[in-house]
């Protein structure tokens, strides 16, 4: 994902975090316009996260990462605020497509 992301924009700041509260670190440190998140993090879950996320913060485009297509886990993201969600393991292809939905969308007034 991060070899992608960085052939889409090389100027891109990419952050990564091995759990769930690394995550929330990076998210207040760094004020991102765009977060994939895994749904399956340790310490703090996805889901959790993205509720957190949308409780304070509107405009940044958040994208779920998982491997469950479950029309469950659908609707739940879609809920808690979800802009876009992308399947693991996820090709090259899939990934623009969800990039380039989530870049142009319009932030929320």
């Amino acid at each position: 994902m991060r070899r992608v992301l960085q052939q889409r924009n090389s100027e891109w700041n990419i952050v990564e975090a091995a759990d769930g509260e690394e995550a929330l670190e990076a998210y207040f440190s760094n004020q991102p316009s765009l977060v994939f998140l895994d749904v399956h993090l340790p310490k703090i879950n996805g889901w959790g996260i993205l509720s957190y996320i949308r409780r304070i913060d509107k405009s940044t485009q958040v994208v779920l990462v998982t491997s469950s297509k479950e029309p469950e886990d659908v609707l739940k993201g879609i809920e808690l605020g979800a802009d876009a969600f992308i399947g693991k393991p996820f090709d090259t292809e899939e990934l623009s497509d969800v990039l380039s939905r989530v870049t142009q969308k319009p932030l929320p007034s």
